[in-house]
């Protein structure tokens, strides 16, 4: 097949800006295959092609899919315009000497080696406290989740959430996906999130700047909790992640770099939420807390541009071994208008099968604070 000329690329890019705008099957027929195949690629990066009528279908229903995320964003803002009145400051007591607490959002990310724990008679009395410590967040985001246990583990957490928390949690897991070496390893994400918080918004990113993504990131759009600025909601978007180990560092570094600049630069990786102030105003909207959280496998900070924030410094560990391979990745603009924090829960003991020492992993969990900047 004729490779896309640089004018053929230009029109396959446009039409993918514009989610192939006024291009029905009837104009589609009169692109070159190349262009089809081009333009499927672009607008459908992980479907399988077999030949320019497959493509064409692609194209139109990679087309109704953008044009029904659209209408529902459409409704979320007005949704969260609406609400924007339902939580008005709160006001002291009179003779008070401090202002009322301001709105708090905890949100805590882990790699649980596979909730292997929850499965040990040995371990039970530390899943139990790993249970009520979990219990206070109001988001928890775990990564490297084995795809063939995932439905019982996860219900055993939730159920065992419910009981501590005496309210609803929702459980919402990426689907499986592959990484290593070889790429013969398959895990999944899982978000666990406590009510009246839900999801409004999911996607899975196996790919970014021509390069496949190791256990492929899963974003959530977060909505139903009251962080705001100057009285209006935010949206959050939460997104899991976990990279290469040190032993295939040019995959890693190759891998995160090619994540977080698409990420700045493709609104659809983030489901059209503005990234930047400047991105907001020109958008008409508020400016949303953009978070990536898990296992980078290294400090993230090197590999990313000025338009992302690493809060865990270096010096902190997050493993057994001792290394911070652990952090929480916030975008700049977001710091402006929020009150973040981090944290990190040290475990007793961390898992070392070499070793033969039983834990709840060998990776702690990283807390997320955020909380409405005092006006």
């Amino acid at each position: 097949m004729a490779s896309v000329t640089p004018t053929a690329q230009t029109l396959v890019e446009r039409l993918a800006a514009t989610n192939a705008k006024g291009y029905g099957h009837a104009k589609l027929a009169k692109l070159s295959d190349a262009e089809i195949k081009a333009l499927a690629q672009k607008m459908a990066p992980n479907a399988v092609l077999s030949g320019r009528p497959a493509e064409i279908l692609v194209i139109m229903a990679a087309k109704r899919r953008t044009a029904r995320l659209n209408s529902s964003a459409d409704a979320t803002r007005l949704a969260a315009v609406a609400e924007e009145e339902e939580a008005p400051a709160a006001t002291p007591a009179m003779g008070a000497a401090f202002a009322c607490a301001t709105p708090t959002m905890r949100i805590v990310a882990w790699n649980a080696l596979g909730l292997r724990a929850f499965s040990d008679p040995g371990l039970v009395h530390e899943v139990s406290e790993l249970v009520e410590e979990l219990g206070k967040a109001d988001v928890i985001m775990i990564c490297e989740v084995v795809p063939s246990t995932a439905v019982p583990v996860l219900t055993d957490l939730k159920e065992r959430l419910q009981a501590t928390t005496h309210g609803p949690w929702v459980v919402h897991v990426s689907g499986a996906s592959t990484g290593g070496a070889k790429g013969g390893r398959s895990e999944c994400h899982a978000f666990c999130i406590k009510a009246p918080m839900r999801a409004n918004g999911a996607r899975i990113q196996p790919h970014a700047c021509g390069h496949k993504l190791d256990y492929a990131p899963f974003s959530l759009v977060v909505s139903g909790h009251e962080i705001a600025h100057a009285r209006r909601r935010m949206e959050l978007v939460l997104t899991s992640v976990h990279f290469p180990p040190a032993k295939r560092m040019n995959a890693r570094n190759t891998q995160l770099a090619a994540f977080a600049k698409a990420y700045e630069h493709e609104a659809d990786l983030r489901m059209s939420r503005p990234f930047t102030m400047r991105g907001a105003k020109d958008a008409g909207r508020s400016l949303a807390v953009h978070v990536l959280m898990g296992d980078f496998n290294c400090w993230p900070g090197t590999y990313l541009s000025d338009e992302w924030r690493t809060l865990i410094p270096r010096a902190a560990s997050t493993t057994g071994g001792g290394g911070g391979l652990d952090n929480i990745v916030v975008n700049a603009d977001a710091l402006e208008v929020v009150n973040v924090s981090w944290d990190v829960l040290k475990l007793c003991t961390h898992a070392n099968s070499r070793m033969g020492v039983k834990g709840l992993s060998d990776h702690d969990p990283v807390v997320l604070t955020i909380k409405n900047i005092q006006m």
